[in-house]
């Protein structure tokens, strides 16, 4: 789930830049519309978590050389 607010994050972002850079409301609007539906994912992921569990989204090793 918390893939799921940066993604939204992103796509915002790329609707502001998309947006006219006169119209002040637009950019309001989008970054409002963007911020809630971060807002209802992450509280969406944190009433579907068991509390003291940790997942991980991809267990990858990094630099598998040095073990990381």
């Amino acid at each position: 789930m918390l893939a799921w607010t940066i993604y939204v994050s992103f796509l915002g972002a790329a609707a502001l830049m998309l947006a006219p850079r006169d119209n002040a409301r637009a950019a309001r609007l989008i970054a409002l519309l963007a911020a809630s539906a971060g807002f209802g994912i992450a509280l969406a992921g944190a009433f579907q978590a068991t509390p003291g569990e940790l997942k991980t989204i991809v267990d990858i090793p990094w630099i598998p050389s040095l073990g990381i």
